[in-house]
């Protein structure tokens, strides 16, 4: 077996896709079935941008050794209040995911303050290395 993925097909049914041979989902996948499985996935939410995180598990860099790897999500460029008259957003700047901070609900590209890099690109202080998808 190589990899599959949980997702949603074009009509809207929780399937998973499976693609033999392969560390990644990457191209045409090769079989899909009905997932009915107990994990949430749901197919009637809006859509967003976000940003694929891959965790190698690597303890030296570079990655390109080690096929290992585990993958998240996190959702970027939407905008939430978080309780202190001040509003969040999680954003791709060049190599990295940080964490902005905005003073209004617009939260306008370029007008919010970095408060923490959620990911950094390559070779972390804890030993794994990151990559943005």
């Amino acid at each position: 077996f190589g990899s599959s993925l949980i997702t949603c097909n074009d009509t809207g049914i929780k399937v998973e896709r499976k693609w033999y041979n392969t560390t990644t989902c990457d191209g045409d996948f090769d079989k899909e079935e009905y997932y009915s499985n107990g994990d949430s996935v749901e197919c009637t939410g809006i859509d967003c941008s976000y940003a694929i995180i891959r965790q190698y598990d690597a303890l030296l860099c570079p990655h390109s050794v080690y096929e290992d790897f585990d993958e998240s999500t996190i959702i970027t460029g939407q905008c939430a209040q978080n309780g202190n008259n001040s509003w969040v957003q999680a954003e791709c700047i060049d190599d990295n995911i940080e964490t902005m901070v905005y003073s209004d609900a617009s939260c306008t590209p370029g007008t919010g303050q970095s408060v923490s890099t959620i990911i950094d690109k390559g070779c972390g202080i804890s030993k794994y290395t990151y990559e943005e998808i």
